[in-house]
């Protein structure tokens, strides 16, 4: 699997508990990418990109400053 399938399924798996108000774990290691605070931040990003487009997920605004 490619780093950017990696994020895209791991932003979709975020997104389900997040949606009932329940909190999401992610653990991430330098496996994927080589680089664990770039992943974080990737992820980051695209559950910001995904709050900001009107996805409709408003739970995430808690989770995500």
């Amino acid at each position: 699997m490619e780093p950017l399938e990696i994020r895209i399924n791991a932003v979709a798996l975020i997104h389900q508990p997040i949606a009932q108000a329940k909190s999401a774990y992610v653990l991430v290691n330098n496996r994927s990418e080589g680089n664990a605070s770039k992943t974080i931040q990737s992820l980051v990003d695209q559950l910001q990109a995904t709050k900001h487009a009107g996805a409709g997920d408003d739970h995430l605004s808690r989770y995500i400053k």
